[in-house]
């Protein structure tokens, strides 16, 4: 931002797909390959160690911690994990909705994830299972692939298909 040269951050890591700052030095990678694995990386040191194995592409910081979310596919049942990578503790939060893969975190900790024209919210600290909290199908959107929410909750972007 200072009009400086551009610089990797991690050097060694490669190919990664996505990523999310966890805090000033930490971060979560959805590195690609077969299986894609959750890197945890250190920008200081520049190293990673893999954390999970077959996730899906979705990866966010988890509001208010320095913990990281990603879609688990290793295995079983698909679940929304949460990883608290100073203590190297997995929690899991929830199954995806079906065919879904992309969720977003809103800043008060709730998750949302889009199903065909539908968007749901899941509460960890309160749901057992996805509410429908919108359909957009009269906005001509069909299937929802990905959506972010911005910083302060107010907005919330859709990528999907229309009519």
């Amino acid at each position: 931002t200072d009009g400086s040269a551009p610089e990797l951050v991690l050097t060694d890591v490669a190919p990664v797909g996505y990523h999310a700052w966890l805090d000033d030095s930490t971060l979560g990678l959805f590195v690609l390959g077969q299986p894609p694995t959750l890197q945890i990386a250190d920008a200081r040191t520049g190293r990673a160690r893999i954390a999970a194995h077959n996730i899906g592409r979705s990866l966010h910081k988890v509001p208010g911690r320095a913990a990281v979310s990603f879609l688990h596919r290793d295995g079983g049942v698909p679940t929304i994990r949460t990883l608290d990578p100073a203590r190297g503790t997995a929690t899991d939060l929830v199954a995806p909705l079906e065919g879904s893969q992309d969720y977003a975190w809103a800043p008060g900790g709730v998750l949302v994830m889009g199903s065909g024209s539908r968007l749901f919210a899941f509460d960890p600290l309160t749901d057992r299972t996805w509410r429908e909290i919108a359909d957009l199908s009269s906005a001509g959107i069909e299937n929802i692939t990905r959506l972010a929410i911005s910083p302060d909750g107010s907005r919330i972007a859709v990528v999907a298909a229309g009519s």
